[in-house]
């Protein structure tokens, strides 16, 4: 069986994570970086990235781009510097 490279991350559609609300980050457009052209959803805990299309976020989980832990970390800091309503940054870990 073939293992994703993300396999660490936890599944967002598992049963775990069905019955608990988990927070987002909004990153306005050009917030995250300086390259970011496009506002996007973090979600810290399943270690996922929510594109906004139109104003409207993408919230499919098969369209959310999975991010590395040292990303979504450099994210967090990146929405405290901002001071971006930033929740419980300890379901990261």
């Amino acid at each position: 069986m073939l293992r994703s490279a993300h396999a660490e991350r936890r599944d967002p559609r598992s049963a775990g994570a069905r019955g608990h609300k988990q927070s987002l980050i909004y990153f306005p457009r050009g917030e995250a970086d300086r390259d970011e052209a496009d506002a996007f959803l973090l979600c810290p805990a399943s270690q996922l990235r929510y594109r906004i299309q139109q104003g409207m976020p993408v919230m499919l989980v098969d369209e959310a781009t999975p991010l590395t832990m040292p990303a979504v970390e450099a994210l967090l800091a990146r929405a405290r510097q901002l001071d971006l309503a930033v929740g419980d940054a300890s379901a990261t870990r």
